[in-house]
């Protein structure tokens, strides 16, 4: 159950993926792959149990690149308080942001246990041009969007 509420929310994180990869394939494309890679580390634990430090090091080495954290980090403290910060304590408060989604999130990926995931066709906004992939968790028993 958590590990579903998980990639419910994994989902749009993975949404604020950095315009490079969105030139090179579409925003649904890199959804699905970068969910995928996840899942392969998931599905190759030893102890599916727990998350080990090499577990979690192979979800940092899928994601790398493909989060911007200090714009999140941004949108999380907002754009004024943002701006009043020196650039020092913006890239402290993104690493720590950073940290703090990994172990939150790599915990409650802790519980997946082989649910399926699909998308549906990213859709524009038309007033900021950014893409929205939908998604569904798939359970034995249940769908979460």
């Amino acid at each position: 159950m958590k590990s579903l509420k998980l990639f419910a929310c994994i989902i749009p994180f993975l949404l604020m993926a950095t315009q490079a990869f969105a030139e090179e394939t579409s925003p649904k494309q890199v959804v699905e792959s970068t969910v995928q890679s996840i899942i392969d580390v998931l599905e190759e634990r030893t102890n599916k149990e727990v998350m080990t430090e090499n577990d979690r090091e192979g979800i940092r080495k899928v994601v790398v690149g493909k989060f911007d954290y200090k714009d999140m980090s941004r949108r999380v403290v907002g754009s004024k308080l943002w701006r009043e910060m020196s650039d020092k304590k913006q890239s402290e408060f993104a690493d720590v942001f950073r940290q703090m989604l990994e172990y939150s999130y790599g915990n409650q990926l802790a519980g997946y246990n082989g649910q399926k995931v699909v998308f549906d066709d990213a859709a524009f906004s038309k007033r900021t041009g950014n893409a929205q992939v939908k998604g569904e968790v798939i359970d034995v028993d249940k769908t979460i969007p």
